[in-house]
């Protein structure tokens, strides 16, 4: 498989911020990295659908977070 490197600036705190999680992680940072770009697409990708599902059953009763609140007790 073919590889590709990317580039990423950081400030030295940012730096050191992540260096922290990493090592916490005990992880490498490629590995950080890619986790988190892949668990934002699919996190997208989960978005996209509740929204398509939404607008394809527009009759569907939704609920704010003050009547659901309301709805559940925690007022």
């Amino acid at each position: 498989m073919a590889m590709e490197n990317v580039l990423l600036e950081l400030t030295l705190e940012e730096k050191e911020h992540l260096k922290t999680y990493f090592d916490e992680q005990k992880k490498t940072v490629e590995d950080v990295i890619r986790d988190f770009i892949l668990e934002k697409i699919e996190e997208d990708r989960q978005d996209l659908k509740i929204l398509e599902d939404y607008e394809a059953n527009p009759d569907r009763k939704t609920y704010s977070l003050d009547e659901l609140d309301s709805l559940l007790g925690i007022d």
